[in-house]
């Protein structure tokens, strides 16, 4: 079947098209379909029998059918797309539901009929019971004689239906309009927003709501053939026909709805009424006269008698000349001045020529005064111009609109621009002026047209005198004056010699503070820019004092500042008494404070005591020091956006914290609004210095973290302790657990102290430690810094931190660095290494980047890129261990004695019946990131350091595997995070737990067919140790425990005597059944025990 309109291929008949949508009604397809497998593009059958044009009694054209992939039907409202009928020059659409929808006869059936403005039929109502519907047309209430659809809630008034047409020719607009129904549109009368019916062109986009066709009705009534287009003697410009909801006529001033005739160009409006009204012939009624000023016909007069009450119009003088008046609107004029008003005013003082109409309200851009009626304006830059500064314009001037409207005056930086006034103050010769001046709004300065316009000199003819912004006359050079008495205008100190000077007004200049002198400056003082001119009196902002003369000023915030003020030095050019701070508003006067004077730093507030900077006038003080701190800085914690100084006090927020060192600010701090970032004064001063192995960023030494930080190492809190942070990437570590420097020189011992990881004597089995500084006991988990000499000298951190940060921070130069209990070593990056070593690592970094792209990137990537083979070894080893697990678990606990040689062997029979669960353990886990190649094998980064050690100390374990390098990788992994572990372990933190998951690994590891028979030797070892100190552990406990049950007892409980002395029986017992139990134990296990109880548990393995 071929139909061209719908597809442009031809459609097949097709029995069944599983799953396919209609093209047409997208609607699911069932039984015989048309269709085109080419373009995959399907009809229902009863689809392709649609008709190509229709006509529907809902639009007066005719609707073609036609594909849209979205559109919205103007019958539903509902978004729709495939088959629509559309009217393209009406932008009409309507769906097919819509269009086959039952119409009636209204013959047939007489309470029903079919009406264009709705898809329903319309029922004959006599009375409505709902008397809250309203009539879509009128807007007014329905109660009888109504039509309407109950299930759209749509009603019309039986009248209002016959007098709504569904075509018209407006008057108004050039094309036909048709009645249509849209859901969201703007009115292009009254510009308001609608929906429902319209009156639309398709082809202009024109829309007339049904308040305006209403309105515009009724208005017309007796002007049914108005013109669309008149010339009136009101208004210059040709007016045109249009319909407003509402305007203000500018020849009556009154507010009108309905038809006007509008000129755009100039915002004109006149309504039917007032531009219909008939006008005069002069030559036949000589009496009489038709002028634009006024609406109706002035009829002149002679002499008015009562003069008090009658003015002009125009000039706003009493009316004692012959005059032009109407007494119906009491409007009077001068016959003079209506005879000199023009009703266009030529581009001269607007670029734009200014026509004269009457408005309300508004303000003269002349002179800046409110009037209301006449003014001369311009539409389209809504420039208004009053009758006043026009005449004083014509008067007042010879050649008014032969000087420059706008001028660029060497005594002033901006352009000044000619403007009008009653009165104003010259800011040259200290004159007052009315009519013309030139005028810089930005900076309220003023010329008059004399001055604006005196010549300026050619400084190639005149070289002894100058043209300077100082001073409005040519300055001559004076190389020694007679008067000794002259001072210099700007430094006010005496002129002697090399002097610039104009002698008619006595005002002289050193050539030195000339050349300094700057006509704009940005002060510290005030955030805007000032600028510099002469005022004949005015009132210092800064210091307070009255002057006159020079001054720098902010027009738009009326701030001005004397020349003294404006030239104060700032705290950074060092060796002045006063100068000037953007903290405070007024000059600052150095002085040397006491402790009893009271001055607090406004700063940081501490108490001013030596040198300080204040303004007593204020109570405002800071110490040198802060003074000198930069207004902005640029932070490499925020590269992003310079940081700002701001006083934390003042701003009207919750507490906020500094981000480095979470530190509340309470007085100042560097701050980037935009980002809400914070840095304290402390703060701002560090940066990035050390290098961690385990991190691509440098890390910032922070000495004290006053907030909940935690350690990405050990993952506890890190509050009351320095720490290391980076903050780009939210990475932090304890100073113990990040790199330390190897060996320090401290002012408590006089040799070098070096890095110890932990510092226990073999022979030593005392459990009490103390650091050789303070004297106090220290933790002997903890790493310490003892004299390699010889000397018993051993100091914990803590007693040492202050050489420590200052290593650190790259205060000593080149340091090398280590981390404790990992042996991994970094660098400091001091001042003078920082350039080369920052190069060199982003070369290093990008050498990286380029090796890591062939590099798996976490062990989840290499298990995913085993092949068959390998997973099936790996399958293998896994089995292997399930089953020993499950051998080793038939073997149940019998009940002993907690810590006898029977509870330990069946302690070990736990251990070997531990076994791996599919979660990797948390401590391999961790090293699961940025994988590198070390010889055959991938290993974790944070791991290298282990690996090369098991390395160099045992060879490759896994030589002797069969497994493939991925796999062996894998097996690495697990060994060398047990071996990790195992040093940053104490053995006296070791748990149960702990060991069953290092000796489930290790069987993992040695399944595989790696010879690690020494580290399972090893871990025996720490086995036995860890049995006997929890079997310490438990006697010990046993007997406080038992004795705080005594005490309580014997205190709380005096009838249970017997009781008491059972527990105390019992308690003898237990103690006689622990030393027989472990008596043997004890002595095998003992001397490890107490040797290795304060090391770690890989103490002497590698």
């Amino acid at each position: 079947m071929e139909i061209d309109f719908l597809h442009q291929h031809s459609l097949k008949l097709y029995e069944k098209a599983n799953e396919e949508i209609c093209m047409g009604c997208r609607e699911p397809i069932s039984g015989q379909t048309y269709g085109c497998s080419l373009c995959i593009y399907f009809l229902h059958k009863s689809c392709t029998q649609l008709p190509k044009q229709i006509e529907h009694f809902f639009h007066p054209c005719p609707l073609l059918l036609r594909i849209a992939p979205v559109s919205r039907c103007n019958a539903c409202y509902e978004e729709t797309s495939g088959f629509i009928y559309s009217c393209e020059p009406c932008e009409f659409n309507m769906d097919i539901k819509c269009s086959q929808l039952p119409t009636i006869k209204s013959d047939g059936q007489e309470k029903n009929i079919q009406h264009f403005s709705h898809r329903h039929p319309l029922t004959l109502f006599r009375d409505i019971e709902d008397h809250k519907s309203f009539c879509k047309i009128c807007r007014k209430l329905c109660f009888t004689q109504a039509c309407g659809c109950s299930q759209c809630n749509y009603y019309l008034h039986i009248s209002c239906m016959e007098f709504l047409p569904q075509k018209i020719q407006a008057s108004f607009h050039s094309c036909p309009v048709t009645l249509l129904t849209t859901q969201q549109y703007r009115c292009g009368s009254c510009d308001k927003e609608h929906s429902g019916l319209t009156f639309r062109c398709g082809k202009c986009y024109f829309h007339l709501c049904l308040d305006c066709f209403v309105t515009s009705t009724e208005k017309s009534k007796g002007h049914s053939r108005l013109p669309l287009e008149i010339q009136h003697f009101i208004h210059p410009c040709p007016l045109f026909l249009r319909v407003s909801y509402v305007f203000m006529c500018n020849a009556c001033c009154g507010l009108r709805s309905g038809f006007a005739y509008y000129c755009e160009k100039c915002e004109f409006n006149i309504d039917i009424e007032c531009a219909n009204i008939p006008t005069i012939n002069s030559e036949g009624e000589k009496e009489q006269v038709q002028h634009f000023s006024h609406l109706h016909p002035l009829t002149i007069q002679g002499k008015i008698e009562d003069i008090e009450e009658v003015r002009c119009k125009i000039c706003d003088q009493l009316c004692s000349s012959p005059t032009c008046s109407c007494s119906q609107c009491n409007f009077f004029l001068h016959k003079s001045c209506m005879e000199i008003l023009p009703r266009k005013i030529p581009p001269s003082f607007h670029p734009c020529p200014l026509i004269l109409l009457a408005n309300v309200s508004y303000q003269c851009d002349a002179c800046h005064q409110h009037y209301s009626g006449f003014t001369f304006r311009c539409g389209k830059c809504y420039f208004h111009l009053c009758v006043n500064c026009s005449l004083m314009s014509t008067m007042n001037s010879n050649r008014p609109f032969e000087v420059p409207r706008e001028i660029q005056n060497f005594f002033h930086p901006c352009p000044l621009f000619l403007r009008i006034s009653p009165t104003f103050t010259c800011n040259a010769c200290y004159r007052q002026h009315s009519t013309f001046r030139y005028y810089c709004r930005t900076c309220v300065f003023s010329l008059d047209i004399e001055c604006a316009l005196i010549p300026t000199l050619n400084t190639e003819s005149e070289k002894d005198q100058i043209q300077h912004f100082s001073h409005w006359h040519p300055l001559t050079l004076y190389e020694q004056l007679k008067d000794f008495e002259t001072c210099c205008g700007i430094c006010g100190k005496f002129c002697l010699s090399s002097i610039y000077g104009c002698s008619q007004c006595k005002f002289y200049l050193h050539k030195s503070c000339m050349e300094a002198l700057h006509r704009k400056i940005q002060h510290l003082f005030h955030e805007c820019p000032l600028v510099l001119l002469t005022t004949p009196s005015y009132k210092c902002d800064g210091c307070g004092k009255d002057c006159s003369g020079l001054t720098f000023r902010c027009g738009e915030c009326y701030f001005q500042i004397c020349l003294e003020c404006a030239l104060l030095p700032t705290v950074e050019s060092g060796g002045h008494t006063k100068i000037q701070h953007f903290f405070h508003g007024h000059p600052l006067i150095f002085s040397e404070k006491k402790a009893t004077d009271e001055a607090y730093c406004y700063e940081c507030g501490e108490c001013c005591q030596g040198n300080a900077y204040g303004c007593s006038k204020c109570n405002f003080f800071l110490h040198k020091s802060c003074a000198q701190l930069p207004q902005e800085i640029q932070n490499p914690f925020h590269p992003e956006h310079p940081l700002t100084l701001l006083n934390m006090a003042s701003q009207k927020s919750e507490t906020v914290k500094c981000n480095l060192c979470l530190k509340a600010c309470s007085y100042f701090a560097f701050c980037c609004k935009k980002c809400s970032f914070i840095v304290d004064v402390e703060c701002a001063s560090l940066k990035p210095t050390v290098k961690y192995q385990g991190h691509n960023h440098l890390l910032t030494v922070v000495e004290n973290i006053h907030g909940e930080l935690q350690c990405d190492a050990c993952y506890s809190s890190c509050r009351g302790s320095s720490a290391f942070r980076c903050m780009e990437c939210n990475f932090d570590l304890h100073l113990i657990c990040g790199p330390l420097p190897c060996t320090i020189k401290h002012k408590c011992h006089v040799d070098p102290l070096t890095l110890k990881d932990f510092y226990v004597e073999d022979e030593d089995e005392d459990d009490e430690f103390y650091c050789d500084a303070c004297e106090e006991r220290r933790d002997p988990r903890l790493c310490v810094y003892y004299c390699a000499q010889g000397c018993p000298m051993v100091c914990d951190v803590k007693c040492v931190i202050s050489e420590v940060v200052a290593s650190l921070r790259g205060e000593r130069g080149d340091v090398e660095l280590r981390t404790v209990g990992r042996h991994m070593t970094s660098k400091v990056f001091s001042k003078d290494l920082e350039v080369k070593e920052m190069e060199q690592n982003e070369t290093e970094k990008v050498a990286l980047e380029e090796k890591v792209k062939v590099i798996p990137k976490s062990l989840e990537d290499i298990v995913d890129s085993l092949d068959t083979t390998e997973q099936i070894e790996l399958n293998d080893i896994a089995t292997a261990i399930q089953n020993r697990g499950k051998a080793s678990l038939a073997c149940k606990d019998q009940g002993t004695f907690p810590y006898s040689e029977e509870a330990f062997t069946q302690f070990m029979d736990r251990l070997d019946s531990a076994i791996l669960n599919d979660d990797i353990p948390d401590f391999v886990s961790e090293h699961d990131e940025e994988f590198v190649t070390v010889g055959d094998y991938f290993v974790s980064r944070t791991l290298v350091p282990t690996f090369q050690n098991l390395f160099d100390k045992y060879g490759d374990v896994g030589a002797k595997s069969t497994l493939s390098p991925k796999l062996k990788s894998i097996i690495f992994c697990f060994l060398c995070s047990v071996i990790h572990r195992m040093r940053t372990t104490k053995v006296v933190d070791i748990t149960e737990g702990i060991l069953q998951e290092w000796w489930a690994c290790l069987k993992f590891v040695q399944l595989a067919g790696f010879r690690i028979q020494f580290i399972i030797d090893h871990l025996k070892r720490v086995v036995r140790a860890h049995f006997v100190l929890q079997a310490r552990k438990y006697t010990d406990h046993t007997f406080v425990e038992k004795n705080q049950e005594i005490e309580q007892i014997s205190k709380d409980i005096k009838e249970l005597t017997s009781k008491l002395e059972a527990t105390k029986e019992q308690q003898e017992h237990n103690k006689s059944l622990a030393h027989a139990a472990t008596a043997s134990l004890m002595k095998q296990f003992l001397r490890d025990a107490s040797v290795m109880k304060w090391k770690p548990a890989a103490h002497g393995l590698l």
